[in-house]
């Protein structure tokens, strides 16, 4: 095939690619080769559609074979047994070169047949019930635009089966998973030494954000240093003169409606002596009920002022991917620039290290300009424990957003000054 033919430039993705999410997280898809089954066409055409497809799989970066053997089909519009047997021998071939190399599994099989017309619906449920026997990720090569309301197409969206126009995007397809999957391990943590064993929380039974003391709370109980705080209560608030505080203090409504404290002006800072606390405390109160009348207001946070550098770390429980770590320069910083790294959860503090080396301000870490350089391991060590937070309870927590964090000094720590974490239902996850 010539590399400028009209063939060779059919790069682009058929827009409904139903399943390719399902098919991306699938391990199986950190493969090498490139498998062909064939069609009912003539020999001569599917060899040179499978030299076609191998090249577009070349260009999008995976390597193509098709020595497993083109099976041809006769039994058009039914997905002939010899094909699950050329999904089941993939498999095994998979898993034999998985035993031989660290370079992963074998082969995408890529099935091509008389998929379309009248018995396109009994050729999509016999392909989807010989999926269903194998890890192995399948692509569909749709030979022409198809029918959107055509019931095949909407049992290969339920088994969660991707299919592509035209063998070359088809291979293009093969190719961007297998770019994506490699990326995919590029992001997991090889050391998953735990820095501490798992920790059984006390969660709510309800789901939706957690208070800010709350939320630290839960920090604290996996090892991540917040700032020193005070929880006092509404109808405490007229006597804290008995409070053991250390002028200047940052005062914040306590309160699971009011996620974002600032928007609802219920922050005070900088705080320097008692009776401009008790005037503060009043104040958020009032602009927490005034934002929003039925917030619960579950009291007044005085905390302790501190400096540093401003970070920003985090976790999400993806619906495909799990739990994932973020990391970045905290402030406005992080969504102008958007400099920030990923990993899976969860990683030791080798891998917070690296996170923490990703990101275009790592120089910062380091002493920049005559400042001094700061506490890169107290750091690290937050990163591996945030990761180790969400890994353990993914089952309730769908969210932890840690901002600002600061670090210190090296040698100082490093101290959670906000934090928001959100939980789910474990039916949910």
């Amino acid at each position: 095939m010539r590399r400028g033919s009209r063939l060779g430039r059919s790069r682009g993705l058929h827009p409904r690619l139903p399943g390719s999410q399902a098919a991306a997280r699938e391990p199986h898809c950190a493969a090498h080769h490139l498998g062909w089954v064939g069609g009912t066409h003539g020999r001569s055409l599917r060899r040179a559609r499978a030299r076609a497809a191998a090249a577009a799989a070349r260009d999008a970066g995976a390597a193509a074979s098709h020595h497993a053997g083109v099976l041809e089909l006769r039994q058009s519009g039914r997905f002939h047994r010899a094909a699950l047997g050329q999904l089941q021998a993939l498999q095994r071939g998979a898993a034999h070169r998985a035993r031989r190399s660290e370079r992963g599994p074998g082969r995408h099989p890529l099935w091509r047949g008389a998929g379309q017309g009248g018995n396109s619906q009994l050729w999509a449920k016999d392909l989807a019930q010989a999926c269903a026997t194998t890890a192995k990720p399948v692509l569909v090569v749709w030979g022409r635009p198809p029918d959107p309301a055509a019931e095949s197409l909407a049992i290969l969206a339920e088994q969660r089966i991707p299919w592509c126009l035209t063998p070359a995007r088809t291979a293009h397809a093969a190719g961007v998973l297998h770019q994506f999957s490699a990326k995919i391990a590029s992001l997991r943590a090889v050391n998953r030494v735990r820095p501490l064993e798992r920790v059984a929380l006390e969660l709510p039974a309800g789901v939706g954000p957690l208070g800010e003391y709350r939320s630290k709370r839960l920090l604290a109980a996996y090892g991540i240093p917040c700032v020193d705080e005070v929880l006092i209560p509404v109808e405490r608030l007229g006597d804290l003169a008995g409070l053991r505080l250390r002028f200047p203090v940052a005062v914040k409504i306590e309160s699971p409606d009011l996620p974002h404290k600032t928007e609802a002006g219920a922050v005070r800072l900088g705080v320097g002596d008692l009776p401009s606390l008790e005037r503060a405390a009043q104040e958020v109160i009032a602009a927490a009920r005034a934002f929003t009348p039925a917030a619960r207001i579950e009291g007044v946070i005085v905390a302790e002022m501190v400096s540093g550098l401003e970070c920003i770390m985090g976790a999400v429980c993806d619906r495909y991917f799990g739990p994932v770590v973020l990391f970045g320069v905290g402030g406005i910083t992080t969504e102008l620039i958007k400099d920030v790294a990923y990993r899976f959860a969860p990683f030791d503090a080798q891998t917070g290290r690296e996170m923490i080396e990703d990101i275009r301000l790592a120089p910062l870490f380091k002493g920049y300009r005559g400042r001094p350089a700061l506490d890169v391991t107290a750091l690290a060590g937050a990163l591996s424990r945030l990761s180790w937070l969400i890994a353990d309870h993914a089952d309730r927590i769908a969210e932890i957003d840690v901002n600002p964090l600061f670090v210190r000094a090296d040698g100082q720590g490093v101290a959670a000054a906000d934090a928001l974490i959100v939980t789910h239902s474990a039916a949910a996850h």
